[in-house]
């Protein structure tokens, strides 16, 4: 998302070579994790209003643009590989901490450069991993001995292992027909394919903030119990997968034809479309207030 101005993303209007675009969020603001930086030349951010642009948000503007193979002026041929590991392993099932990136663009002018292809494809595997410990808060400690119950402790934690990875597959391609100075024809046309699995493994479990027993032997500095043994704790285990499917389509037609030196004609139409796909699965488990059974 982009926040423009200080204000939030829902003000700032997305476009794609000046076509709105939909979005894949909950909200209006646009996921740019939808469009592949590979498959974009350029962006515009439009800090004041435009009076060339049709759409505009109250924020600003962030325009979208890519390549036009008229205006390039020459043949390319672009291939990028790259691969990426996480520094830390992955510690769920079936997840793994590696990942690569490739794209290959196509650039190319035909019939006396009249007529112009751009084609584009990039593809995006990319892991992530990360280790949690959350503390529910930090009560006074009533198990200690008298001298040290003014002294704070944990009340209880979570700790848990997140891994996910996300795949995007991006096409792009524009054909531009440009036969004399007067006629400018423009197609465009984008899709893009994106899965993202998130799996988090998670133990709940209260201290000082449960029936449980801080047994002697503790340690303590100035302000907090530093180490220490609850007996008595009853874990809940957790498990979550949040997995993300949605497909973006956006096409474009721009006609232009110049009258004169002064007017000129176009017209523009344009469609963008997203399906999206949110699964969402929770286990939890552990014992029960009597140690047997589960919750």
């Amino acid at each position: 998302t982009l926040a423009i101005r200080g204000l939030g993303p829902d003000f700032t209007v997305t476009t794609l070579n000046g076509r709105e675009q939909v979005s894949t969020n909950d909200n209006r603001s646009v996921e740019f994790d939808q469009y592949p930086s590979e498959l974009i030349s350029q962006v515009l951010v439009y800090k004041t209003p435009n009076a060339g642009m049709t759409d505009q948000g109250i924020a600003g503007t962030a325009d979208l643009q890519t390549v036009r193979p008229l205006s390039y002026g020459k043949r390319a041929l672009a291939v990028s590989v790259r691969g990426e590991q996480n520094s830390e392993d992955a510690r769920i099932g079936g997840m793994k901490n590696t990942g690569d990136r490739y794209s290959v663009t196509y650039i190319d002018q035909f019939f006396d450069k009249k007529v112009g292809i751009a084609l584009g494809y990039a593809h995006t595997e990319s892991p992530y991993q990360t280790l949690k410990k959350e503390s529910w808060g930090y009560p006074t400690c009533s198990a200690c001995a008298a001298a040290d119950q003014n002294l704070l402790v944990t009340g209880g934690e979570k700790d848990a292992v997140d891994s996910s990875v996300l795949n995007r597959d991006g096409y792009m391609g524009v054909l531009e027909f440009k036969p004399n100075d007067r006629l400018h024809v423009t197609l465009d046309a984008y899709h893009s394919d994106f899965n993202e699995l998130q799996r988090i493994a998670r133990l709940e479990y209260p201290l000082a903030w449960g029936a449980n027993q801080l047994q002697p032997g503790y340690t303590t500095n100035d302000e907090f119990v530093t180490h220490g043994v609850f007996t008595g704790v009853k874990t809940v285990v957790e498990n979550y997968i949040n997995q993300r499917k949605s497909k973006l389509d956006s096409f474009g037609a721009n006609v232009n034809y110049d009258l004169n030196d002064h007017w000129s004609l176009m017209a523009d139409l344009s469609t963008s479309k997203v399906v999206r796909d949110d699964t969402l699965i929770e286990s939890t488990a552990g014992t029960g207030p009597s140690g047997s059974g589960a919750t």
